[in-house]
């Protein structure tokens, strides 16, 4: 983890007060070569040897004891069990004990809408791509390019194209912060949340024709400038039998990554229907995070599109299920911004 250990560990040592638990940092390098995973940990312990041992001495003499290890890295291997002499002023008889280390990486589990999903930074990221999208279609509108009226009536809107951006640029007007940002694919006053009602109802069979027409709408090159790659949800939905050009798949790409980015917000409202789940490895502060979204702005690469990449985390059981969030922008700026989580210890 990058920061915050003091503060992580106090709150671990209050949840674990009256059980043998030993919360140590690990303030070296150990821990990250797998034939001295042992080594590391008596060294450790000899270190903290007074916390050891204040704390094992509030409990009693018993040998076995469970330590906590907050760290910079995951552990060099994800589980090992062996006998090791333990220092001669651990309690018990006898010096050889059996220790096992465990990575309690993808054992640590959190709900949908906890801190560590980073939910206020996916909202903050679909709103820079709403207002991206929609400043690029009103730029290309504003040559008079008839595309535009398609893609409304694909959409399933009723009111022509100039109507369909003053509306769009109406319900930004109205969203006090980024952060707060929640598409609602019932109300669909956004362009993003009619992508995500677009997907939901269209067979992937026959979602190739919307991302031909939201293509043409954003007047993409047949060759896509600067450096972008398919979403995995786009990946798993792609059809088999179907060949498209690079600028229709980033077509496809937005609409499956922006779908899978406002249902991954709206399930994250009803945590407490849902079951937690574990939290993937990932150097980011106190407990890994199960959701995270990061957007990099990419080297630039010409007044027409400049692609912005994010990438949405989010960890299923033990698979991670990484996206990318394409957009586009008119102008030539590069930045990059990290929505940062916790990660979390590792345990022995």
């Amino acid at each position: 983890m990058m920061g915050g250990r003091e503060d992580y560990a106090g709150k671990l040592r209050e949840e674990f007060a009256g059980q043998r638990v030993i919360v140590l940092i690990v303030r070296n390098a150990a821990f990250t070569i797998a034939n001295s995973l042992l080594q590391d940990l008596i060294a450790l312990l000899n270190d903290n040897r007074a916390v050891c041992e204040r704390k094992l001495g509030e409990l009693g003499p018993e040998r076995r004891a469970t330590v906590v290890l907050i760290a910079r890295s995951e552990l060099a291997v994800p589980q090992i069990f062996s006998p090791v002499m333990m220092p001669d002023w651990w309690p018990g008889d006898g010096r050889e004990l059996m220790v096992g280390i465990e990575d309690l990486t993808w054992l640590v589990e959190a709900p949908l809408d906890s801190n560590e999903n980073a939910i206020q930074g996916i909202c903050e990221l679909l709103f820079h791509v709403e207002t991206n999208l929609v400043a690029r279609l009103d730029k290309v509108h504003s040559g008079g390019r008839p595309e535009l009226e398609r893609l409304v009536s694909r959409l399933g809107g009723k009111q022509r194209a100039a109507d369909f951006l003053a509306g769009a640029h109406d319900a930004h007007r109205e969203v006090s912060s980024a952060w707060s940002f929640r598409p609602s694919m019932t109300e669909a006053r956004y362009l993003v949340a009619q992508l995500w009602r677009t997907v939901r109802r269209t067979p992937p069979d026959e979602l190739h024709l919307a991302a031909k027409d939201l293509c043409a709408a954003l007047a993409l090159p047949k060759e896509m400038p600067g450096e972008w790659r398919e979403s995995i949800v786009t990946l798993l939905m792609r059809p088999s039998s179907r060949r498209q050009s690079e600028e229709q798949r980033f077509a496809t790409n937005v609409f499956y990554t922006v779908s899978a980015a406002c249902q991954f917000v709206t399930v994250s409202k009803h945590a407490d229907a849902n079951p937690a789940y574990p939290i993937p490895p990932d150097p980011v502060p106190l407990l890994r995070p199960a959701a995270f979204a990061r957007l990099d702005r990419r080297r630039p690469v010409g007044p027409a599109i400049a692609p912005a990449r994010c990438r949405v985390s989010h960890c299923l059981r033990l698979a991670s299920v990484r996206a990318d969030l394409c957009c586009v922008r008119d102008d030539n700026r590069a930045r990059r911004t990290d929505a940062a989580s916790p990660p979390g210890p590792s345990g022995v």
